[in-house]
């Protein structure tokens, strides 16, 4: 039979199906027709009452509910599953009920979306089973997920459900069960299945949680009207529900407003100016974020002493990677009446004398600098290992940490030119960004412990920038020598700019060709121009915060990267 034969006999079926229903509908009396169709819209209206999703979701689940009005007891078997697109985390949930009488499988599949995680979809298999079951039953739940019946236990446990709100995750979705069960009066015990173990109907519930048509990152359209969200308007133990953007926070309040904030205050650290040159290419991929920040505050920011010395740490680290040190490039920008120029005083050569320049300024010899921070931040790097793990041989230490392309020096590099480059170089390390590879080869020495890697990379970087500081100081010492012989006091470098009756700063004219109604028509595009990047930046920062906070749950420093940043200071997501 070819191919439209069977298109011919599948369509004659179909046809002949719709005769028979609409024969036998003839047949049956009006009263049973209507009361039928009550109790229909009423099951309906039931299930509407704790999800919103398509007709044929709600359909299915009341012949599920049909089948299952007699049971006692009933076994389910659950499963959910997370998946990546290129462009958002996807919540895949099913569950299968085995009949005991005819052994008919009973199965439900759907996906959901926003805070992403597996227990959260395994959570919303429980919930959908749950609004199947008859009243007054018994069920028995089979899952693989650890976390979703510690959830459980706490629901069934919990006599004041505020703590399902200030204490957990999901808060939502707990909350919606907690109100299930106790409208239904079920019984609800749950067991641990063994992942992949070979259980026959856990593999049927793992199967339906996948999503369909997954290939290489992209969905197709074969789980297209099956997403189910939670009709939580309908929660009547509580007199409020957080809302983030018309969507419920499945996380506790304060939590919430935390990441938010922190999302937003990272956001906007990265739009600055200066950071272009690292967020416009893939070195931001290659930057271990968490770990960058973490080395500029090792310690509790919170503590209730000063420690001065702690806080003269955090300023420099700071400060040497925003470049903010008074180098003399800023000294001639703000003070170009005390400084004829911003070249280096320690150089033969007319250099500026920017951030890198201080560590890589040969003080008029021939050895360039990098060489030696380059190694000495390896010794540093080697004996902070040695000392975590005593009993790694140090030639294995010494031939992994060779495998990290950035701490092998040479050749003399351009700094400037350095800002160009596709890859990281040692200039990024000196100003405090750690390397994704740098991170895998010490765990990989550390037999994978991610916290003891982490350690010895904060030690090694407040060890290495105490060189870096000494540096520093040795530089102020021969630059204050050079000041007091040109006369340039501390009172001169403290003293306020002269302002006038208008009260504006006096800028000294550089071009004094220039006329003075260009200069003004000048300063007024300058100032639209600049309200403009202002506002598209509110508007990016806004919506980049929605889209990282609801799709990845809990903000992780890598995620950066994908908030890709152009020269016109736009912002976009990058695959």
């Amino acid at each position: 039979m070819n191919v439209k034969d069977l298109y011919r006999a599948t369509a004659i079926m179909e046809n002949y199906e719709e005769d028979v229903q609409e024969n036998d509908t003839l047949n049956i009396p009006l009263n049973i027709i209507d009361e039928e169709d009550n109790q229909r819209k009423s099951e309906y209206h039931e299930i509407q009452k704790w999800i919103n999703c398509e007709d044929e979701n709600i359909r299915e689940l009341i012949y599920i509910k049909e089948k299952l009005k007699n049971k006692k007891q009933v076994k389910v078997y659950t499963d959910g599953s997370l998946e990546t697109t290129l462009t958002e985390k996807i919540m895949g949930f099913g569950w299968v009920i085995p009949e005991v009488k005819d052994y008919e499988r009973l199965t439900f599949r759907g996906n959901i979306k926003n805070f992403p995680s597996s227990t959260r979809a395994e959570l919303m298999a429980i919930f959908t089973a749950l609004i199947v079951m008859p009243k007054r039953s018994k069920v028995i739940i089979y899952t693989d997920s650890a976390c979703a019946i510690q959830n459980i236990k706490i629901i069934t446990k919990q006599i004041n459900t505020r703590k399902i709100w200030t204490e957990n995750k999901n808060p939502v979705i707990l909350q919606m069960i907690n109100d299930i069960v106790q409208e239904r009066r079920l019984k609800i015990i749950c067991h641990k299945v063994k992942a992949h173990s070979g259980d026959k109907y856990n593999e049927i519930a793992d199967s339906l949680a996948k999503i369909p048509g997954f290939i290489e990152g992209i969905t197709n359209n074969i789980f297209e009207g099956t997403t189910i969200s939670l009709n939580y308007n309908n929660i009547t133990d509580r007199s409020f529900i957080p809302i983030w953007k018309f969507t419920p926070i499945e996380t506790p309040v304060k939590d919430a407003i935390k990441e938010i904030n922190r999302l937003k205050l990272m956001l906007n650290f990265k739009y600055q100016e200066r950071f272009k040159y690292i967020m416009t290419n893939t070195k931001c991929r290659e930057i271990d974020w968490d770990l960058t920040f973490k080395t500029k505050h090792p310690s509790k920011i919170t503590s209730d002493i000063t420690n001065k010395e702690d806080s003269n740490k955090r300023s420099f680290a700071l400060k040497l990677l925003c470049e903010e040190l008074p180098t003399l490039s800023k000294r001639y920008i703000h003070k170009p009446n005390l400084y004829s120029s911003s070249s280096c005083i320690l150089c033969e050569k007319l250099v500026e004398e920017d951030n890198m320049h201080v560590f890589t300024c040969k003080r008029k010899g021939q050895i360039d600098p990098i060489k030696n921070l380059t190694n000495k931040f390896k010794e540093i790097l080697i004996e902070k290992i040695k000392k975590e793990e005593p009993g790694i041989d140090i030639k294995i230490i010494k031939k992994v940490v060779s495998e990290v392309d950035i701490l092998n020096y040479t050749y003399e590099k351009d700094y400037t030119l350095s800002k160009n480059y596709s890859d990281l170089s040692f200039f990024d390390v000196i100003k405090g960004f750690i390397p994704n590879i740098l991170v895998t080869k010490v765990k990989k020495i550390c037999r994978n412990k991610k916290a003891k890697a982490n350690k010895i990379i904060i030690d090694v970087l407040e060890e290495f920038q105490k060189i870096l500081k000494q540096i520093w100081k040795e530089r102020c010492d021969k630059v204050i020598e050079w000041e007091i012989k040109n006369g340039i006091t501390n009172k001169d470098k403290r003293t306020r700019q002269i302002r006038n009756d208008k009260r504006t700063k006096i800028q000294i004219d550089k071009t004094s060709n220039i006329k003075e109604g260009n200069l003004h028509i000048s300063k007024m595009m300058e100032k639209i121009n600049f309200q403009r990047k202002q506002k598209q930046k509110e508007e990016d920062l806004e919506f980049f915060t929605n889209e990282i906070f609801l799709n990845t749950f809990t903000y992780k420093g890598n995620n950066l990267y994908k908030i890709k940043i152009f020269s016109d200071g736009d912002m976009a997501i990058s695959s």
